[in-house]
């Protein structure tokens, strides 16, 4: 398989996998309602976010249907024109258009992205979030990463 293969792959599965728990979320789980897993350290609490994280720009999910597409065209562009790809960059790129396509796809059927994992640690309740987030937060690091591999 070559590594612009790879990268749809990487992306289809991430995806695959944000889509089916989220239709498990939003078929078990209330909104707001919480389930315990581990006490005072992971829960799963559904939540419907229309904003960004820390809900920057609440209700404005237009803009995140266009930054996303634009993003997204951006992404394909690069990977095109890309002769000599990482590993880093092919999980990078795979985890990144994954995550983003996994929220842009909530965005445009809920108007909303459907979050549900609820971590606390030393009693912080972090924002909940979903497996595009990590997807995306994961990816963005391993091609910053590249990128100052690729500099030395």
């Amino acid at each position: 398989m070559t590594k612009k293969k790879m990268i749809y792959t990487i992306a289809a599965i991430t995806f695959l996998i944000d889509f089916f728990l989220k239709r498990l979320v939003i078929a078990k789980i209330n909104i707001s309602e919480s389930i315990e897993v581990v006490k005072d350290f992971f829960y799963f609490t559904r939540v419907e976010n229309n904003g960004a994280a820390f809900g920057i720009l609440d209700g404005k999910v237009f803009i995140f249907i266009l930054i996303a597409f634009f993003f997204l065209i951006y992404l394909f562009k690069m990977i095109k024109e890309e002769k000599l790809l990482t590993k880093l960059e092919v999980a990078g790129y795979g985890l990144l258009i994954g995550g983003i396509v996994g929220n842009f796809y909530d965005r445009v059927l809920y108007g909303a992205v459907i979050d549900f994992i609820n971590v606390y640690i030393f009693n912080y309740d972090f924002p909940v979030f979903n497996i595009a987030d990590s997807a995306i937060i994961i990816g963005t690091f391993l091609l910053i990463i590249s990128i100052f591999q690729k500099e030395k």
